[in-house]
């Protein structure tokens, strides 16, 4: 079994994430009838008596070479030969297990998406056919900065393998997560920025290059691609960047508190957050210069013609002009609009409802929000014609969007829990702690 493209492994993960939760959330049936279940199986309860384990001593050092080898299964750590042969399963609690499956699906995803980039590379942008047909402009625009994207990857990978090298159990990658995300994946804000041109450029070629059109198609079909389209490789980068501030919460979840580990992977989360954020600033921004070039080309002045492109200066709304009498104007002001109304009540209340997204949304307007698969969701609002305006707990945006997206998790206990984690990856915005972090970081940006 050759190993998983990025795609496939996203896909995999994320499906089994919310068949966890159902099965997770199915327990509340179990809970009706009689005593309250305890959290923890009693098989647990009798190893948390133990005495805990120190670490084994380094005598074994696996040679787990996720880059290097393109056969790599991608297994649980805890099924991995080196690790059964060892025996510190035997010596390990059920919590550190499940922080070093955490640690290690970090690991295991970032080689599936070095290896899905290393494919875009060699299959696409690097076809001799394909540098014929596009000029250089339409190549540049079409693959970014890929190539450092790549680079950024492959060193990141090799950091990390080093550290699962040191030891049978993996100490800590929060660390590595830290250094990277401060100085070097400014090359994902780059290339994220770049993507309002890339997807015109990309729906101009194959609506205007038969010669391209034909040659992708060709290209896609190879089994290297496994199904799937360029377009699904072109989008990694911001995919990945996403993910990866995820991966950091499940391992923050599962760090003992007030420990060393709790502050790395506290600092590698805070570095995500600003490098997302940065990253859909520069979509933004991108979007709206394309809006006003749109808009300019469209206007005619009888006279001298006014310069309306301007970073200063973005659309606000968009739609056909409607005329409406004086008293329509006064009903339509006064009627409640369920969908922009101001939701006063906190979304973090203990009894709050919660869902998680099942299908993913696209928003399709400004109050909307997107949804991706196994987000969870806090319920704020529902209309009757079937939306709901929730809060996201893992970055806390708000909007609305439609409830047949989403599922409700039922268990009391799961929300409870949810809730906790979300408490817990968000106490530290402390703004001093990152202060100097935050200088030196965007400092380096601006460099580039």
């Amino acid at each position: 079994m050759t190993g998983l493209l990025y795609q496939e492994y996203r896909d995999k993960s994320t499906l089994q994430e919310i068949e966890t939760r159902r099965q997770q959330d199915a327990e509340i049936q179990d809970n009706v009838d009689g005593s309250p279940a305890s959290e923890e199986t009693p098989e647990e309860d009798e190893e948390e008596e133990e005495e805990p384990a120190s670490p084994p001593e380094r005598k074994a050092v696996p040679q787990i070479c996720l880059l290097s080898n393109p056969h790599s299964r991608f297994n649980l750590w805890q099924d991995l030969p080196e690790i059964r042969s060892s025996g510190v399963l035997d010596l390990l609690q059920p919590e550190e297990i499940r922080l070093q499956e955490a640690m290690f699906e970090l690991v295991t995803s970032e080689a599936s998406y070095y290896k899905s980039l290393n494919l875009l590379v060699s299959h696409f942008m690097e076809n001799e056919r394909l540098k014929k047909i596009l000029h250089p402009s339409e190549a540049h625009i079409l693959f970014s900065n890929v190539l450092d994207v790549m680079a950024v990857s492959e060193r990141f990978l090799l950091e990390l393998e080093r550290r699962m090298e040191e030891n049978i159990v993996i100490s800590d990658v929060c660390d590595i997560v830290y250094l990277y995300a401060a100085d070097h994946f400014s090359v994902y804000i780059t290339y994220v920025s770049n993507q309002t041109y890339q997807e015109r450029t990309y729906k101009q070629l194959l609506q205007e290059k038969a010669a391209f059109r034909e040659l992708i198609a060709q290209l896609e079909l190879d089994p290297k691609c496994r199904g799937l389209p360029l377009s699904s490789f072109l989008i990694l980068p911001f995919q990945r960047i996403t993910r990866l501030k995820l991966l950091v919460q499940n391992i923050l979840k599962r760090v003992e508190e007030r420990s060393e580990r709790e502050g790395t992977a506290l600092d590698a989360h805070k570095e995500l957050e600003l490098v997302v954020k940065a990253c859909n600033e520069g979509v933004r921004k991108m979007s709206r210069t394309e809006q006003m070039i749109s808009i300019q080309k469209k206007m005619e002045f009888k006279i001298k013609s006014v310069p309306i492109i301007s970073h200063s200066r973005w659309l606000l709304k968009q739609g056909e002009l409607q005329q409406m009498s004086e008293m329509k104007r006064w009903m339509t002001s006064l009627a409640p609009n369920r969908r922009t109304k101001f939701v006063s009540f906190t979304s973090r209340l203990l009894d709050c409802p919660q869902v998680q997204c099942v299908h993913p949304y696209v928003a399709q307007q400004p109050d909307e929000l997107t949804l991706e698969l196994a987000d969870i969701l806090n319920i704020l609002d529902k209309t009757e014609d079937g939306w709901i305006f929730g809060e996201r707990l893992h970055d806390q945006e708000r909007g609305w969007f439609p409830s047949n997206m989403t599922e409700e998790i039922l268990n009391p206990k799961i929300r409870s829990q949810n809730l906790k984690e979300c408490f817990r990856v968000h106490k530290m915005d402390d703004p001093q702690r990152s202060q100097n972090k935050d200088r030196r970081k965007l400092g380096s940006r601006t460099r580039q």
